[in-house]
């Protein structure tokens, strides 16, 4: 009986402890609604890639997840030159054509969330790590995409990660 009251003790310390730890999150959402949760640690990366709408051709744009939990914008693939895409470097960052794609390099540029503007007839895609890639633009038409990383605690998680929605 005593280890048995034992056990059962255990195992509440053990789950009140694991319930308050946070993750860090990152979250894509539109509206109330999630489309994808992804527990991060740094050095994850994750790209969003689209059909540019004046250049006409394809665009990916690779971020990573830095020490402090933040969305660093590191590099810019794209096939054409055009409006509305790189035409200028910052300091550190370097242009180079790799076969159809132009690659700007070495950018630092930290982007404390992002409005994505994504629509069906652009192709819209998400791809964290070296997972399959999402097609967004199928799963939530024309809409606003909020990417952020956010902390939350395991109960939240698995709501969020079950209903889909958020709180």
């Amino acid at each position: 009986m005593r280890k048995s009251i034992f056990a059962i003790l255990v195992l509440l310390v053990l789950g009140i402890a694991v319930a308050g730890y946070p993750l860090n999150v990152l979250v894509l959402s539109n509206n109330d609604e999630i489309i994808s949760l992804q527990v991060v640690k740094p050095n994850d990366t994750f790209l969003l890639g689209y059909f540019h709408s004046v250049a006409l051709s394809d665009v990916w744009e690779r971020f990573v997840i830095d020490a402090d939990y933040r969305i660093v914008l590191t590099e810019t693939m794209f096939q054409g030159q055009g409006a509305g895409l790189p035409s200028s470097l910052s300091d550190g960052e370097k242009l180079t054509r790799d076969g159809r794609w132009f690659r700007i390099t070495g950018m630092r540029r930290i982007v404390p969330s992002l409005y994505w503007r994504v629509e069906t007839r652009w192709h819209n895609r998400f791809r964290f790590n070296n997972e399959q890639e999402q097609d967004i633009s199928s799963c939530v038409g024309d809409s606003l995409v909020l990417i952020r990383v956010q902390q939350m605690n395991v109960p939240a998680f698995l709501i969020h990660y079950l209903t889909g929605r958020t709180l």
